[in-house]
């Protein structure tokens, strides 16, 4: 079970820089499957603690962080929910990168329809928090494996 929990993990820790699988959910609920099968017992009830609290703190940020640099950016609510729109469509229609592109595209559509001037910059800004909330949710499923991989030493 230690091998396939870990296979699992490296999956969802690759998931997060290439949003084919979902990335912390993954980690997460392997850890979960782990600790059903093999017990959690102290070690493994602090450890699983801890990697819920990391991933939905990681699954927070990697929504807030675009959403903020969009509002900085002067993108007011209804374009921002035009591009989660978009996201959700993407999601669905383009394999892999759909949700990302729907987003930024979204944000492009929606400054463009308030001042074109300012568009490409706003989209640029997306990008770049698209890119740091990425970094964010790659950080944390590498702290959330860590912390099943002391579950599994110490534990």
């Amino acid at each position: 079970m230690v091998v396939l929990t870990a296979v699992v993990m490296v999956v969802g820790v690759l998931g997060t820089l290439l949003p084919v699988l979902p990335g912390v959910g993954l980690v997460w609920v392997a850890a979960l499957a782990y600790g059903i099968v093999e017990g959690f017992g102290t070690v493994g009830w602090v450890a699983f603690g801890l990697m819920t609290v990391v991933g939905g703190l990681a699954l927070w940020l990697g929504l807030r962080i675009p959403q903020k640099a969009a509002a900085e950016e002067g993108l007011p609510w209804q374009g921002q929910v035009f591009a989660v729109a978009l996201a959700v469509v993407g999601f669905f229609v383009i394999p892999v990168l759909g949700a990302a592109i729907g987003f930024v595209f979204g944000v492009f559509l929606a400054a463009s329809a308030r001042e074109r001037s300012i568009a490409i910059e706003q989209t640029w800004t997306t990008i770049w928090a698209l890119v740091k909330a990425t970094g964010v949710q790659f950080a944390a499923a590498v702290v959330m494996s860590l912390a099943w991989l002391g579950w599994v030493s110490w534990g």
